[in-house]
């Protein structure tokens, strides 16, 4: 009866440890999914004060999801990327650009950007580059903006560093998992 109660409970025991085993690696540590920036950590995004970003799908396909707001002002925008090279053709929706609303830079109304994406790392860095012309007072002026999304090695956090041929100094901006 003894030895019966001791294979039941090592059994369960076994039986537990596994189901935890499994439950834990379950939970991504990766890329995808949901991320809150941390404003205090991150460069400025004034008006903003909220930035929450979706990143979903697979090893070639991505879906990046920014969604900013203020008060009663948001926006949200998504593009949906082939990845490895590919130059995918995203509309954007003007006037305003929503990455930088305090200078008289303007999107031309249902014109394309012209965006690149590549793993660096599969699920934690992927590198993003972009090409767009955005109106300004003196004209069109083509910018190029190169991010690079990195996930830390816990999984809990995420940096964005955005560099812009229009800026001398790098935009970073900080995440944690949702």
């Amino acid at each position: 009866m003894k030895l019966k109660l001791q294979t039941a409970c090592l059994l369960f025991l076994i039986a537990l440890g596994l189901f935890f085993v499994l439950s834990c690696s379950k939970k991504s540590n990766g890329i995808m999914g949901t991320w809150k920036m941390i404003v205090d950590k991150s460069s400025d995004i004034d008006p903003w004060r909220n930035f929450k970003l979706e990143i979903s799908g697979n090893d070639s396909v991505l879906t990046i999801t920014k969604a900013r707001s203020a008060g009663r002002d948001a926006e949200q925008r998504s593009m949906k990327l082939l990845l490895g090279g590919v130059k995918n053709q995203i509309v954007v929706h003007g006037p305003k650009w929503a990455d930088n609303l305090h200078i008289a830079v303007f999107l031309k109304p249902n014109s394309t950007k012209t965006v690149t994406a590549k793993w660096l790392n599969i699920d934690k860095t992927l590198e993003v580059k972009s090409q767009i012309t955005l109106e300004t007072s003196q004209g069109e002026a083509p910018v190029s903006i190169e991010s690079v999304y990195k996930v830390a090695r816990s999984g809990n956090e995420l940096v964005l560093r955005q560099r812009r041929s229009s800026r001398s100094k790098a935009m970073v901006y900080y995440f944690k998992r949702m």
